[in-house]
């Protein structure tokens, strides 16, 4: 748990082209003062405005809005202090946020001009518009997203900056996968190594410095994530062009009539170029059995 330092209670007079927002039914306000509804366009983005300018600083570890209520938590010192708009007043309130090196931002240029949009798009894709609470929040390694939760909850839906969704795909589907791998691949004209798995994943290898390894993942409802480890030998590069949706489809198929069984949900297939090879090969993984093969589809092993 933060321990809030004292801070002076600001007043907020707040006009902010809300007074015309009526309260909801069974919503009590304090006398004079309108019901906060933040989700009328413009109203999140000059709350916002009018956190930074009380709190004093426009780079923060997060910020957190809902229909009715706006935190943001910066950095004072080296400890995450967190402020809240509740009923007129912006005071500090206590928090279980703490910094662990998280990159700051400005809030200010992300999209929320029209929070009350952007928590529609999020209902119809989550199938819940229940207790909306949209969270900005450095999500791996510096990049920084926006996310819409519910309560009760149902499944995240993540956004860009500029306000754009980060679509979900299917992992069964090799047509969905395929421009997967070119995200994971980051531009790369060679990786290390390329993993799908139907259960979710599909991801990419780079070297990153002399004895490391960097896996970049992504899962399909959820935006790419980093893993960093140790690996002094790593397999020989290849050209992740190389990895189509027709080369799953065929691996896929050449590794079904070599078990004598369709493959289906669950299966994991690593895609490597071993020491020795010119070329990458496949291992796919299912119900216990592993087929090695070329990208070809030929059976190597297993």
């Amino acid at each position: 748990m933060v321990s809030m330092r004292p801070f002076r209670v600001l007043a907020v007079g707040i006009a902010l082209a809300l007074a015309g927002c009526t309260p909801p039914d069974g919503v009590s306000t304090p006398p004079n003062q309108p019901q906060l509804n933040l989700t009328q366009p413009g109203a999140a983005a000059a709350m916002v405005e009018r956190l930074l300018e009380a709190v004093g600083s426009t780079r923060v570890l997060q910020v957190e809005l809902t229909a009715t209520e706006a935190h943001v938590t910066l950095l004072r010192g080296q400890v995450a202090t967190t402020y809240a708009y509740r009923d007129g007043q912006i005071s500090p309130i206590d928090s279980d946020i703490e910094y662990v090196g998280q990159a700051l931002f400005d809030p200010r240029t992300f999209a929320l001009s029209d929070l009350g949009e952007v928590f529609d798009r999020a209902a119809r894709v989550a199938g819940s518009s229940s207790n909306q609470q949209l969270q900005i929040v450095d999500y791996d390694a510096g990049a920084i997203y926006m996310s819409v939760t519910t309560t009760p909850e149902t499944r995240p839906v993540f956004f860009t900056p500029d306000g754009a969704e980060v679509e979900a795909f299917d992992p069964t589907d090799p047509r969905a996968v395929e421009p997967v791998i070119d995200q994971v691949s980051d531009g790369d004209v060679t990786v290390l190594r390329l993993g799908i798995t139907s259960a979710g994943e599909v991801w990419a290898e780079h070297r990153a410095g002399t004895d490391q390894v960097v896996r970049v993942i992504r899962a399909p409802h959820f935006p790419i994530r980093d893993q960093l480890r140790s690996e002094p030998n790593p397999p020989g590069p290849f050209n992740p062009d190389l990895v189509s949706a027709d080369t799953i489809s065929r691996l896929l198929h050449s590794a079904a009539d070599h078990l004598g069984q369709p493959i289906a949900r669950g299966y994991a297939m690593t895609i490597w170029r071993p020491a020795g090879h010119v070329d990458p090969i496949a291992e796919v993984t299912w119900n216990g059995a592993t087929v090695r093969l070329t990208l070809g589809g030929t059976v190597i092993g297993g």
